[in-house]
């Protein structure tokens, strides 16, 4: 294992993905942990995932996240909001300030989605890709 290699928690599966190999998760606790290094601590970074989301409305339905050993702090997370299946990005920032971007519609179940958030520090801009279209940008004041 490499420094940034995450660790299964609650057994998620493997199972054969549209190229290669994919992971299914529950979408409560099932997941990849990475340590939480300085080195994964970023001003600026794209992430994103490919999900299949077969529609399981009401709760949090995780897809992304990295959280910190702060007391609560979780400096990343990328879910399916449960009030209203649209995609959810936040973070939280060193001062304390969050940066939340939300897809404009509901995701469709029962198919594979494309989604990517992208943090730019020197310009300020947050941005959230889906579905073939960058549908929000939101301007923040720092990341310190």
């Amino acid at each position: 294992l490499s420094l940034h290699d995450a660790l299964p928690i609650c057994f998620p599966v493997t199972i054969q993905g549209v190229r290669g190999k994919a992971f299914t998760l529950d979408g409560e606790d099932d997941g990849y942990v990475f340590p939480d290094l300085d080195s994964l601590k970023l001003d600026s970074f794209s992430i994103g995932a490919w999900f299949y989301w077969k529609g399981q409305t009401g709760r949090v339905n995780q897809i992304l996240f990295r959280g910190g050993y702060d007391g609560g702090n979780d400096p990343f997370i990328m879910v399916i909001n449960p009030g209203d299946d649209r995609l959810m990005v936040k973070i939280n920032h060193d001062s304390g300030k969050d940066s939340l971007l939300m897809s404009p519609d509901i995701l469709q179940s029962n198919r594979w989605n494309f989604a990517m958030a992208t943090l730019d520090s020197s310009s300020r801009k947050f941005r959230l890709y889906l579905k073939g279209f960058w549908y929000h940008l939101q301007r923040f004041d720092s990341c310190a």
